[in-house]
């Protein structure tokens, strides 16, 4: 009780005006992004007649950048303002998106240039994500971080409902093309935001920088001493790494094998956005209840729900319920446990490192997903798409064991200046 009442006395993020214009204007790039999650492989499997192969490809090429990227990302933002490097990433994604739109209505679209398009968006994402990790903190202060982090996670829960529903019904209507156009569309409501933002950023003196790879090692450094930070990331590098290796199985399994409708398709990819919605919105409550580690293993749980994607092996309604529960449950541990994980980390870090230790995470919790990718693809070749599913999920469900060492952790204190 004690700690509710003393989050009741801060002031809400909600009544800042400048923190509302951020999180809109990322609540309506990520809806956009949701769209192009369901679009995109479905671009490749359907408009250009792609085989699960190049689908791997495609989507490892999206998260390449993740695998060192970030490390120079983390620096240059740790060095310089936040905002015009949200700006100019903002925009890029936009053009890029809008680009791959164009050559796919006009017939110049083929999967080599679609690679390229897709790795020099993921590059821009890169830069996108560090910065508006590092940003938050100067935008709503660090007392308030873990209601910015629901808020945050809220919308990206809503949108993963919202976005890829939106997409299935979309690309059954209009084709993928489209949808990939409205989300570059959508990049340009954050970019326009950031121009809008009038928040004093702190700018380290020059006379503080290091070498670029010495500055790297401290983020690296940091992530691997600070134990917490350290758990966290690895349970997230094995579930993306194992999780991405299963969408490609999963896709094909549905859309190819039990010939699942392409709108209850993307219903389902975006229907563990309802669970996530919930989680993000108690996380506060359930941190505040059982401490942080206790509060990940509890609700990490729930990723055992996608055992029912595979248990389930027939076409039919019982089969598309039966997956919507898994994934909802799934998607509730996800919600609370990105909420918490972020809160944590920024609270055990210095304005000072929190770029790099941000991009440090980053590369550690993505850069086993183009490897997932591409591993997908090619198990289902080899095994078939139902058995590689199997062994994916149950992979991905049973990493929630390396947070067991958490099980005593309360949480962080206020920040560590």
């Amino acid at each position: 009780m004690t700690t509710f009442t003393a989050a009741s006395k801060i002031r809400s993020v909600w009544r800042d005006r400048q923190f509302v214009l951020y999180w809109s204007s990322q609540s309506v790039s990520l809806v956009g992004s949701g769209l192009t999650q369901v679009a995109m492989p479905l671009l490749v499997a359907l408009t250009m007649q792609a085989g699960p192969m190049a689908l791997g490809v495609i989507e490892a090429c999206i998260w390449l950048p993740f695998l060192g990227l970030p490390l120079f990302a983390g620096v240059l933002v740790d060095r310089h303002r936040k905002r015009p490097v949200l700006i100019c990433a903002n925009l890029i994604r936009a053009g890029l998106q809008i680009l791959v739109f164009t050559l796919s209505v006009t017939g110049l679209i083929t999967l080599p240039l679609l690679a390229v398009i897709v790795l020099a968006t993921g590059a821009a994402s890169v830069f996108a994500d560090v910065a508006a990790q590092a940003f938050l903190p100067q935008l709503v202060g660090r007392e308030r971080l873990i209601q910015a982090h629901s808020a945050n996670a809220a919308s990206r829960s809503v949108a993963t409902l919202a976005g890829p529903g939106a997409a299935g019904l979309l690309v059954q209507a209009f084709g993928p093309p489209l949808a990939i156009l409205l989300d570059g569309l959508s990049f340009l409501a954050p970019a326009g935001a950031f121009l809008a933002i009038r928040r004093k950023e702190v700018i380290p003196a020059r006379d503080t920088r290091k070498a670029v790879f010495h500055e790297i090692g401290e983020g690296l450094a940091f992530v691997w001493r600070t134990v917490p930070i350290r758990l966290m990331t690895l349970q997230s590098l094995l579930f993306y790494g194992f999780w991405q290796a299963a969408i490609v199985p999963f896709l094909f399994h549905g859309v190819h094998d039990l010939r699942i409708d392409i709108g209850w398709w993307g219903l389902l990819f975006g229907i563990d956005g309802a669970g996530a919605l919930l989680g993000s919105l108690i996380a506060p409550r359930i941190h505040a209840r059982f401490g942080a580690g206790r509060a990940l293993l509890l609700t990490g749980s729930g990723h055992f729900g996608l055992l029912l994607i595979p248990a389930l092996n027939s076409p039919g309604g019982t089969t598309i319920i039966g997956w919507g529960l898994g994934l909802i449950c799934s998607g509730f541990a996800l919600g609370v446990m990105s909420v918490i994980v972020a809160t944590t980390r920024v609270k055990l870090t210095n304005d000072q490192m929190l770029g790099r230790v941000t991009a440090s995470v980053r590369l550690l919790q993505f850069a086993p997903i183009p490897v997932g990718a591409a591993t997908g693809g090619m198990l289902s070749v080899a095994i078939g798409n139902h058995l590689a599913l199997w062994l994916t999920i149950t992979a991905a469900t049973v990493t929630i064991s390396t947070l067991i060492p958490l099980r005593n952790y309360h949480g962080a204190s206020e920040a560590s200046q």
